[in-house]
C-alpha cells in the first residue's frame, strides 16, 4: 500500500535501510510546524521552492491514539533530520487528520 511512498522517500532522501544510519544526535533547527489553517499552511509549506511534507495524523487525546501519534512523529522527525544532515530544501508540518480532513 505504501510502497510509491517508500520508493519515493529512498529515491528523494537516498535513505535505504540497509546503509548504517550515523547515530550521532543533531540538534534540529527547524521545528515541524502543524498546519491548523491557512496562514500556517503558507507559512510552512509555500516559503521558497521547497518540497512540502505533510503527515496526517490522529490527534485525538486517548491514550492509543496518543501513542500511535508519537511513533508517527518520531518518523517524521527522523526523516526530517535526514533532509537537513543532506541540505534537502524540504519543509516538514502535520496536520491533525481528525479535525481538518
Amino acid at each position: 500500500m505504501y510502497s510509491r511512498l517508500h520508493a519515493f522517500i529512498n529515491q528523494y532522501f537516498n535513505m535505504d535501510r540497509n546503509s548504517k544510519v550515523n547515530q550521532v544526535e543533531e540538534q534540529i533547527e527547524e521545528d515541524i510546524g502543524f498546519i491548523e489553517d491557512k496562514n500556517k499552511f503558507d507559512i510552512n509549506c509555500k516559503m521558497g521552492r521547497k518540497l512540502c511534507v505533510l503527515a496526517f495524523l490522529d490527534g485525538r487525546t486517548k491514550l492509543e491514539s496518543q501513542t500511535q501519534f508519537r511513533k508517527n512523529m518520531n518518523v517524521l522527525e527522523y526523516v526530517h533530520k535526514e533532509s537537513l544532515k543532506r541540505n534537502k530544501p524540504t519543509s516538514f508540518a502535520w496536520v491533525n487528520a481528525t479535525c481538518h480532513v
